[in-house]
């Protein structure tokens, strides 16, 4: 997050300057880049985890994608993918969770 903070700090002095035309790096430019992620989840639990997610007021937004198979995108902040990644892993143990790669609106293939 310090380095989220940091390329804030860096656009917004540049804002009153030229902030079309300011030059980031392909590190900032990564921070800057909204992420979505396809998992598996029990169709029961796809309320828990969107509330656990709107208690981190920005973080990430849950999507249901397929409400019978339980498949569900999140979407990620700019430079948030990490503090996702934890959440996700810690409630692991909680729930189910699966990392899919979407397919199609028929099919989804397990990332194991």
């Amino acid at each position: 997050m310090e380095s989220f903070d940091k390329l804030f700090r860096i656009i917004n002095a540049n804002e009153c300057r030229n902030p079309i035309y300011h030059i980031a790096t392909e590190e900032q430019t990564e921070i800057l880049k909204t992420t979505t992620e396809y998992y598996r989840i029990n169709r029961r639990e796809i309320s828990f985890l969107r509330f656990i997610f709107e208690a981190y007021d920005g973080l990430a937004v849950i999507s249901t994608v397929d409400a019978k198979q339980g498949i569900i995108s999140v979407t990620t902040a700019p430079g948030c993918r990490q503090e996702t990644e934890t959440i996700l892993k810690g409630l692991k143990d909680e729930i189910m969770i699966e990392k899919v790669d979407f397919l199609s609106s028929e099919g989804y293939e397990l990332n194991l």
